[in-house]
């Protein structure tokens, strides 16, 4: 039963995530992945935030609000951040559909012509530590 109520919550998560992006017309202007290994969590977590500072972004961590994944109990790894003062870019970085795999969503919800030169730093920054980043086209 708890798990029935696990899975129940964590789908009511995600899809009010899609839904919020849906309405505000987003769809993620580039699809990124790597992987990691399991002890590369902080790791992860630390180069973002050290982008967020250095690139004005406010960080938030929606990962330590979603309850574990119903299938294996694990916890998912799901931060966003908004660039500032008026969050023209968005990056959503998630581990959902693997703990070694870590997806990466840009979206740009307000044009902006500094979308480029980020999205191209954040590149740089991952791919230090992550050289087998690449574009993502699966679903």
């Amino acid at each position: 039963m708890k798990r029935f109520v696990a899975l129940v919550i964590f789908l009511a998560v995600l899809i009010g995530i899609s839904a919020s992006a849906k309405a505000q017309n987003m769809e993620p202007k580039m699809r990124l992945s790597f992987h990691i290994q399991n002890e590369e969590i902080g790791a992860v977590r630390d180069t973002l935030n050290e982008f967020a500072k250095g690139h004005h972004f406010s960080i938030f961590d929606n990962g330590a609000t979603l309850p574990p994944k119903p299938d294996d109990g694990r916890h998912i790894f799901y931060l966003i951040l908004k660039s500032e003062p008026d969050h023209s870019i968005e990056v959503h970085v998630t581990n959902v559909r693997h703990t070694d795999e870590m997806l990466v969503g840009v979206y740009e919800p307000k044009s902006t012509p500094q979308f480029e030169k980020v999205t191209s730093v954040l590149e740089q920054v991952i791919r230090r530590s992550w050289p087998d980043l690449a574009p993502y086209n699966g679903p």
